[in-house]
């Protein structure tokens, strides 16, 4: 996929990223050599076209941790953690900017820049409501180095955004990144997010939704149960569903301390959470894991599963009952 061999770079939530169009249509993003890069296929994934750059920038700021998402009408949106505006943002922060593309691929259209003053490693979230709403959610930094989740809207298709709305009262006060993004999705008028925190010294996850389409939002709860350690939830639509899959430790193995396994829980129309089901794993701790939603019921959750033997990416398989 990527035009120049051994450009890219991936670490953590930083990976490259695939997404499907319309169609035979798919499109590919990364960071290459510190710039966010794009290439599309137009035959299934057989090949793929050369890659262009997203970021606009003149000079040598670093572009990275980033998200991908294909809008109702097509049209492509990328967001990321930008370097370049150190000037003007708080120490040790970046910026948040995005890009479009209307010809599926083709190009990008003008950086636009969202907000100042986000951490720097913890990766933004894309959703779409049904009206042609786009909202972007990051870890912003406020005074005293308190690191709160927040979400900005767009009306005009990325044109011009509102200011951050907080999604909790307080944040997470840390002279450091959590290098742990948010999750959002919008679901039957309600625009849903969960994420990692620290607070108190304990780890959980947090989730809290909006009834307002991200104008304000509802009293935030923990989701994970009696998982410890949870951490990088990733969520997709599944029905009238949100489901969540995170990494965890299961308290009731080795006191507390095994190796991670994912974890899945469900999130209803209404904001009620389930009680998280372990998925099964090979052995090996589990980090990062995504879930995707297939065709005829299936659901697919990979993960990379590190164990004694090094890492191996792995796929679970599961079918929605009825």
């Amino acid at each position: 996929m990527n035009s120049v061999e051994g450009e890219v770079s991936a670490h953590g939530e930083n990976g490259p990223k695939l997404k499907q169009g319309s169609g035979r249509v798919m499109f590919a993003a990364w960071t290459g050599n510190r710039d966010i890069k794009f290439a599309r296929s137009m035959n299934f994934g057989r090949s793929f076209n050369s890659s262009i750059r997203v970021n606009d920038d003149i000079g040598k700021a670093s572009q990275s941790f980033f998200n991908i998402e294909v809008a109702p009408d097509g049209n492509i949106f990328i967001t990321w953690l930008d370097g370049r505006d150190k000037k003007t943002n708080l120490p040790g922060s970046s910026s948040i900017y995005m890009a479009r593309s209307v010809d599926q691929g083709k190009s990008f259209g003008k950086n636009i820049k969202i907000s100042g003053d986000i951490c720097p490693c913890c990766r933004p979230a894309l959703a779409f409501g049904d009206n042609g709403e786009i909202f972007i959610s990051w870890r912003h930094v406020f005074e005293d180095h308190e690191r709160i989740i927040v979400v900005a809207s767009s009306l005009d298709r990325g044109k011009t955004w509102s200011k951050p709305v907080k999604v909790s009262d307080k944040g997470w006060k840390i002279n450091g990144c959590a290098h742990s993004g948010p999750a959002m999705r919008y679901v039957g008028g309600k625009l849903f997010v969960t994420w990692y925190t620290g607070k108190n010294d304990k780890a959980n996850l947090k989730f809290a939704f909006s009834l307002d389409k991200g104008k304000s939002f509802l009293k935030e709860k923990n989701i994970q149960g009696s998982v410890l350690d949870a951490n990088h939830p990733n969520m997709t639509i599944l029905g009238n569903e949100a489901w969540v899959i995170f990494q965890g430790r299961d308290p009731n193995l080795e006191g507390g301390w095994s190796r991670d396994k994912a974890w899945l829980l469900k999130i209803s129309s209404n904001g009620n959470t389930s009680k998280p089901s372990a998925l099964p794993v090979a052995g090996g701790g589990v980090f990062y894991p995504q879930l995707y939603k297939g065709n005829g019921g299936r659901v697919y959750a990979v993960w990379t599963d590190l164990g004694e033997g090094g890492s191996r990416v792995m796929l679970c398989r599961g079918r929605i009952s009825s």
